[in-house]
C-alpha cells in the first residue's frame, strides 16, 4: 500500500514503462472535479481519488477506506520540493478509530520536517536557440506584460504580475519554428504564431489570436503612452 501511494504521488518513478496506468492518465485523475466547501477548498475529489491542497502547489493524493473492524488510509505528496515517489500508508485494527484516517498526512509532514529534501543547486541551462532569442524578454498582449524565456529545453511565458508558484505557460513546435502549441499552463492548446521582420527577428506575435508587442499597444498599434 505504501508503493501504491508513491505511485498516486509519482507514477512516472514507480512505474517508468506505464505497466499499471500511463501518468498523464493519473495527472487527469488528480484534477479536482469536486470539493467538500465551494468557498475554500480544502479538500476534493478526482476521478476516485481524495484530494488535499497544501501550501506552495503541493497536493496530497490518496483515499481512505473501511471493513468491520479495519479501517485504512494512502497519501502520496506531490509538487514542488517533495521528495520524487513520497507516500505513507496507515493499516488500523478498529472501526471507530477515525482520526488515524489523517494519520498518513502526519506521518508525510513528519517524514519530510525530519528528513528534508537537498536542495538542488542551480545550474545555467542550455542557450535558447537562435531562431527563439529575438523572443526572449517582456511582451504586451491584452494590456498584460509577460516575460518569454527559454527554460529546460522550451519556450515558456509567465505573467509579470503572476503569483510566484504559479506555473508558466509551456509551448512546443507544431509545424516549423514560427507556429507553436501551448501545451500546458495559460491558454493550453492555443497556438503561438511569430512574425519576423526582413532580417529575422520576431517584431509581432499572436497568442490565442491576441497579438502581442514589445511596447503596449493599442489594436491600432497605437502606443498605449500617446495621448
Amino acid at each position: 500500500m505504501a508503493r501504491w501511494a508513491a505511485f498516486l504521488a509519482d507514477p512516472a518513478t514507480v512505474d517508468p514503462v506505464a505497466r499499471v496506468l500511463a501518468a498523464k492518465t493519473l495527472e487527469e485523475m488528480r484534477y479536482p472535479l469536486s470539493v467538500w466547501d465551494d468557498v475554500v477548498w480544502r479538500s476534493g475529489l478526482g476521478l476516485g481519488l481524495i484530494l488535499t491542497p497544501r501550501e506552495e502547489r503541493v497536493l496530497d493524493v490518496g483515499h481512505s477506506g473501511a471493513m468491520p473492524g479495519f479501517l485504512a488510509d494512502v497519501s502520496g505528496r506531490c509538487g514542488p520540493g517533495v521528495p520524487a515517489a513520497t507516500g505513507a500508508a496507515v493499516l488500523v485494527s478498529s472501526g471507530t478509530g477515525v482520526l488515524a484516517l489523517d494519520l498518513s498526512r502526519r506521518v508525510l509532514d513528519l517524514s519530510l520536517a525530519e528528513d528534508p529534501p537537498e536542495i538542488e543547486p542551480w545550474l545555467p541551462g542550455e542557450p535558447a536557440p537562435e531562431a527563439y532569442r529575438s523572443v526572449l524578454g517582456r511582451w504586451w498582449g491584452e494590456g498584460f506584460e509577460y516575460v518569454f524565456a527559454w527554460r529546460d529545453g522550451q519556450l515558456e511565458a509567465r505573467g509579470v504580475d503572476a503569483p510566484r508558484d504559479q506555473p508558466p505557460a509551456v509551448f512546443a513546435t507544431e509545424d516549423g519554428p514560427d507556429l507553436l502549441r501551448t501545451v500546458s499552463g495559460r491558454e493550453i492548446g492555443e497556438r503561438l504564431r511569430l512574425t519576423r521582420d526582413a532580417e529575422g527577428r520576431v517584431v509581432r506575435m499572436h497568442w490565442a489570436t491576441y497579438r502581442f508587442t514589445r511596447a503596449q499597444e493599442t489594436f491600432d498599434g497605437i502606443p498605449a503612452s500617446c495621448p
